[in-house]
């Protein structure tokens, strides 16, 4: 199944989010606060009306009283044996596909994996994010950068306390694997477009 998403970071949803994160940094924090509360109740809204679990789980008088941050004692608390278990398409807007977004698995570090799912334009926002958060630390877009992890994913299965390396490696091989450092050098725009 090929993917929708792009393997070539687009600039254009970049640079517009790189703006937007660039007036907003410099916004009064009563326009923050006012931007903020109109995000979160748009978000709330459109969760309830496009994904189907949100669907099920938050009513449509609940959604449409939404009004800011002090109404978030009325959603449900989801934790991450649902994202875990759930399918794709049962977290997925209306419109998204796991074939036309673009997956990311967390390390499960904190006891249970999950898969987060961003679409082209979610990724022109992070990008963005991180491309300000890089300028504004004095690096260039053209500056080359070595990303180091010490400590890679430990094995290839999921065994529901964390990852278990396989029982045919032998506990010298397990410790090789796991303090050998990884690296992806590049320019940032490279090393996003291949992760």
């Amino acid at each position: 199944m090929k993917s929708a998403v792009s393997p070539v970071m687009r600039l254009v949803p970049v640079l517009r989010n790189l703006v937007r994160t660039h007036r907003l940094e410099r916004a009064a924090p009563d326009r923050l606060d006012a931007e903020r509360r109109r995000l979160l109740v748009r978000l709330v809204r459109h969760a309830q009306a496009d994904v189907p679990r949100y669907r099920e789980l938050i009513a449509p008088d609940t959604a449409a009283a939404f009004r800011g941050p002090e109404d978030l004692l009325l959603l449900p608390v989801l934790d991450r044996a649902e994202f875990h278990e759930r399918a794709p398409e049962e977290l997925l807007a209306a419109g998204f596909t796991p074939a036309n977004t673009k997956a990311g698995t967390t390390s499960g570090s904190s006891g249970i994996p999950i898969t987060i799912r961003n679409s082209e334009r979610d990724l022109g926002y992070l990008r963005a994010s991180y491309l300000y958060d890089m300028l504004a630390a004095g690096l260039r877009p053209w500056d080359r950068m070595a990303y180091f992890r010490v400590t890679p994913s430990c094995g290839t299965r999921w065994s529901g306390s964390g990852c278990s390396v396989p029982s045919t490696s032998t506990p010298a091989r397990r410790w090789t694997n796991r303090s050998r450092p990884s690296s992806r050098p590049g320019p940032p725009s490279w090393s996003a477009s291949r992760m």
